[in-house]
């Protein structure tokens, strides 16, 4: 898959994980990054099986993510790949729900847009504050539950 901003093409790879985690990364500027997908069912706390967590972050040279933001100047373009390698993910895997999580402001404003490009496609999308964080929730069109 390709996106296309300003100048500059990017190309991303998935693969998924024995435990279902599925990965895009991709890389601005020499920085690696990646978008990870964690399925979160969990027999008797949450029922639903086709429920995903969503994080990205920088990876570092010896492969830990850093999910702070980095200050890197490249978030213009890191998160319009995000906002891509999660509209591609949807096409794949037909999400009932998607979830995020935040502890900085800064990124309470990225996912606050990305639940916003959702909601206009349909998804009825929540916010709210727990201990701190925010945790951000798009449900998909028609899901009921």
């Amino acid at each position: 898959m390709k996106l296309f901003e300003l100048r500059t093409t990017l190309d991303w790879t998935w693969r998924t994980d024995f435990d279902d985690t599925t990965y895009a990364e991709f890389q601005v500027n020499d920085k690696l990054y990646r978008v990870t997908f964690d399925s979160f069912y969990l027999p008797g706390v949450v029922d639903q099986q086709n429920w995903w967590d969503v994080s990205f972050a920088l990876v570092d040279e010896k492969g830990e993510e850093i999910k702070t933001l980095t200050g890197t100047g490249d978030a213009r373009t890191v998160f319009a790949a995000v906002i891509a390698i999660v509209q591609e993910f949807i096409q794949k895997y037909n999400p009932e729900v998607l979830a995020f999580s935040a502890q900085e402001p800064e990124r309470f404003r990225l996912y606050s847009r990305l639940l916003g490009i959702l909601a206009r496609q349909g998804w009825r999308v929540e916010e709210r504050e727990l201990g701190g964080d925010m945790i951000y929730k798009a449900f998909r069109p028609g899901y009921e539950g």
